[in-house]
């Protein structure tokens, strides 16, 4: 349920974030964040905010991205 909320809470936010830096791709890296969230949640430390923590993994995910297309 907590889970779901947070979703729901920053979904948007965050595809508006990949779509002004990635276009077409934005969808595919929202997921890939979140994903990225769900896999590292132990990271997450008492003392970060959900939003800091989630828009560190998604600025990593938005580097990998670029890489990943300069090497095509």
């Amino acid at each position: 349920q907590a889970g779901q909320t947070l979703f729901r809470r920053h979904y948007g936010g965050l595809t508006r974030f990949f779509r002004s830096k990635a276009g077409e791709a934005a969808f595919e890296l929202t997921q890939a964040t979140f994903l990225a969230c769900v896999e590292g949640a132990q990271a997450l430390r008492d003392t970060t905010t959900f939003r800091a923590y989630l828009y560190a993994i998604a600025r990593n995910i938005l580097y990998d991205h670029y890489r990943h297309k300069s090497q095509s």
